[in-house]
């Protein structure tokens, strides 16, 4: 559901966004729409507001994309393990970068506001990353 009229929701500026998707990992694989850290990185570079756009209306929305929730699985295989064990594998998931740009300015938003009502107990707060 919506939350329209959230006057405490402040918008996610272009830097913030900027500095976000700098800090990318490159080397990451591409999540499901395939849409590669390097490309997306490019893009916003070239054309920031669009970005901005995206995410302040996930954010005025109070939805997360559906799109972005999904990932892809890989199998690796650990060193040394029979391979028609299924216990030989390990999963990972390629999550979209999108999303994991999207979950760090909603975290960078979440703990200013947090800190700045001293809702974090100063001996939790060295634990945070």
């Amino acid at each position: 559901m919506p939350y329209p009229d959230r006057p405490n929701d402040v918008p996610f500026s272009e830097l913030e966004v900027r500095s976000m998707v700098e800090t990318m990992k490159m080397r990451s694989p591409a999540g499901l729409h395939r849409l590669a850290a390097t490309l997306v990185r490019s893009f916003c570079r070239a054309h920031p507001s669009f970005f901005v756009f995206v995410f302040n209306a996930a954010l005025r929305s109070g939805r997360f994309p559906a799109v972005w929730k999904s990932g892809r699985v890989a199998f690796l295989p650990k060193p040394g393990r029979p391979p028609d064990n299924p216990s030989s594998y390990c999963p990972i998931c390629n999550n979209s970068d999108l999303a994991k740009v999207l979950e760090r300015l909603l975290y960078s938003h979440l703990y200013f506001s947090l800190a700045s009502f001293n809702v974090i107990h100063s001996s939790k707060s060295n634990s945070l990353p």
